[in-house]
């Protein structure tokens, strides 16, 4: 971790190795579709972050990463500011030397955090349908978090959805930004979603890496009709982004 870390400080003031790879281009904007500039995006890779400031219009351009790897292409988290900025993250896999355009790139905002108790488990519902039963005790939260004892979701709209890759022929059902990211728990984080799928339907529950993009191992759990539901002693154990896909 010490050697990616001082990768990443070099690539950001220009003195990182060159490498030969593909370039990796798109535009960030907010959910209102508004370009931002001077954000930080980085390319992630398990080894290395290669860095890119958006322009006037929102684009960025990060060189300096190797084909064949997979990579994260995301934006830092914000509570600094009101809404609270959530990360925004894609993945891809960089097949080959050929340029890769990621197309927009949008950052989700949060709802205002909710307070975790002191008793545990605890189920806390937060906006959108999800609710997660969780243990305080077992939650590590990054030092980078301002509101360490709160916790926030967001629905990302289907039309905002990044690359998402690794999934397959699944079909997405719902995808959440979750606060405050990179949050781990040593226990299964219970989830429950509102839904319409048929009972007995069963979906796959996964988390991205906040490292290069990987997806978590799939984490079972089935609808009633009302209600997407972990199954028993499953669920996710990174907040990082939710994957709902079946």
């Amino acid at each position: 971790m010490m050697q990616r870390a001082i990768i990443l400080v070099l690539a950001a003031i220009g003195l990182a190795s060159p490498q030969q790879g593909p370039t990796i281009t798109g535009v960030v904007k907010t959910e209102a579709g508004k370009a931002i500039k001077d954000v930080m995006v980085q390319g992630c890779t398990s080894t290395v972050c290669m860095i890119s400031i958006s322009d006037a219009n929102g684009r960025f351009s990060i060189a300096g990463l190797n084909a064949g790897v997979r990579v994260a292409v995301k934006t830092a988290q914000d509570d600094s500011v009101t809404p609270l900025r959530a990360e925004a993250i894609a993945t891809l896999r960089l097949l080959d030397n050929s340029p890769v355009d990621i197309g927009t790139l949008y950052i989700p905002t949060l709802p205002k955090p909710i307070a975790l108790g002191a008793n545990d488990p605890q189920t806390v519902a937060l906006p959108d349908g999800l609710s997660l039963t969780l243990r305080r005790s077992d939650l590590k939260i990054p030092a980078t978090a301002t509101d360490e004892d709160k916790i926030s979701a967001r629905l990302i709209p289907t039309r905002q959805l990044p690359r998402l890759a690794d999934l397959g022929s699944e079909k997405i059902v719902a995808v959440y930004a979750l606060y405050p990211f990179a949050a781990k728990s040593s226990s299964p984080i219970a989830v429950r979603i509102k839904s319409t799928l048929p009972a007995g339907t069963k979906v796959n529950l996964r988390t991205i890496s906040e490292i290069d993009g990987t997806l978590s191992e799939p984490s079972d759990a089935t609808s009633d009709g009302r209600f997407i539901t972990s199954n028993a002693g499953a669920g996710i154990v990174n907040l990082t982004w939710l994957i709902v896909s079946r």
